[in-house]
């Protein structure tokens, strides 16, 4: 049968779009440090090359069908995408359906990245740490220096560099979970070091990205990166040096507890969840009359609240619901929950039968860490790139590209019906 487009032809596109892909990835893993224009400029240098990728795609649809089929777990993904853009149109303005269409034109894109560029991407990612890990010294040493930043327990965090329009993530929770990433995919790169100038490098860059995170005070990075580091260390670490690991882990523990009882304490008696628990209240009593579909993808708990009382408090504006889960039952109901929760599941399990593969592990570490950090945090579930993109969307779509149809990998599959598609 004849085509329009001949294996030459074809190769040349799916090279095109990794290097699109590539593009749009440079913008998201590194470009928020600091982007030219600011963040409208930053999420457009991430759309347009992600559309682009889409639209080329069109080309690929065989593929596309190939890929799907028997393929439960690309299935249950496209309809969890289908029901959130469906939800948008029907209950709200749509909005949300058009970040849905760039979050499938993202999973498209890393499929040609992973099929043509895995190599392109690791350098990329040790860019971003490489990056993070310059930030948090000039971070550091200028907060310092202009006497904001006070080494005193809980006395200063870390939400800016203190440089205009540098580094600047609005609150220290954000500013935690951005370096967390950062950190989490330092100790993979250490992992997988083979020269001790790369060991030295990676080592350093996890330990000033890990003081980063520790002085924003942000619990919920705390407990993402602590996560995600257990699970980057279970699976890779050699079998001779988890068991020397739990057991320094377990000394370290009772170190920390030993000299830090006091703030311990207080975190966890004290400061408890941060009155999330009375916001948390306040969203379910919204839902009578709403528990099955939700409000739509494009309502606002900050609209349906308003400034409200928090701890006996002044009150004040109850911005979002300070949990995905919680958001996603508000805006989606109890069928987008239960999809989310499914998804995520399914995306372990993905990532664990494909571990053989280091990004698998890394996917399966951030995703171990974003779905711990969603309980108490984000926001924005379906939004255009965030750090959502980064702890979820980002291990979910390395999972759907490796998911094959039973028998191989998702990337793998592209070269190979590329190449079929003009025998025939």
């Amino acid at each position: 049968m004849t085509t329009f487009f001949d294996n030459d032809d074809i190769g040349k596109l799916s090279k095109l779009c990794a290097l699109l892909t590539l593009a749009a990835l440079f913008a998201l893993l590194v470009g928020r440090f600091w982007w030219y224009g600011g963040t409208t400029s930053w999420a457009g240098a991430i759309r347009l090359p992600l559309l682009t990728v889409l639209l080329i795609a069109v080309v690929f649809w065989r593929e596309a069908l190939v890929f799907f089929k028997g393929n439960i777990y690309a299935v249950l993904v496209g309809a969890f995408l289908f029901y959130l853009a469906v939800n948008s149109i029907a209950l709200g303005e749509g909005k949300a359906a058009r970040r849905v269409l760039l979050l499938g034109a993202f999973f498209v894109g890393m499929a040609f990245v992973i099929a043509y560029a895995r190599v392109s991407q690791k350098k990329l990612m040790g860019v971003m740490v490489v990056t993070s890990a310059v930030v948090a010294v000039i971070t550091i040493v200028t907060l310092s220096r202009q006497g904001v930043l006070n080494f005193a327990y809980r006395q200063g965090s870390i939400s800016n560099s203190g440089i205009s329009d540098f580094a600047d993530f609005e609150n220290s929770i954000l500013a935690g979970l951005q370096m967390g990433f950062s950190a989490v995919t330092a100790l993979w790169l250490l992992f997988q070091a083979r020269s001790l100038a790369f060991k030295l490098c990676w080592t350093l860059c996890v330990a000033i990205t890990l003081a980063y995170i520790y002085l924003t005070y942000g619990r919920t990075a705390w407990l993402a990166t602590v996560a995600s580091s257990g699970i980057i260390l279970l699976w890779m670490a050699e079998r001779r040096w988890r068991i020397r690991m739990l057991v320094v882990g377990f000394v370290l523990g009772g170190v920390i507890l030993f000299l830090f009882n006091e703030r311990i304490a207080y975190e966890i008696f004290e400061r408890k969840l941060t009155y999330r628990d009375e916001i948390w209240t306040m969203v379910l009593e919204l839902m009578p009359g709403h528990w099955i579909f939700g409000y739509g993808a494009d309502a606002s708990v900050a609209e349906l609240l308003g400034p409200r009382p928090l701890g006996g408090g002044e009150p004040i504006l109850i911005a979002h619901a300070h949990s995905i889960y919680m958001e996603v039952l508000f805006n989606y109901g109890v069928v987008g929950l239960g999809f989310l929760l499914v998804v995520i599941l399914a995306s372990f399990w993905q990532l664990h039968s494909r571990r053989d593969q280091p990004i698998a592990i890394l996917g399966l570490a951030v995703l171990f860490g974003g779905t711990l950090g969603m309980a108490f945090d984000f926001s924005s579930f379906v939004s255009t790139p965030n750090l959502l993109w980064l702890w979820f969307w980002l291990p979910v779509a390395w999972a759907l590209v490796l998911s094959g149809n039973g028998s191989g990998h998702g990337a793998a599959m592209i070269n190979d019906h590329c190449s079929a598609r003009s025998a025939t």
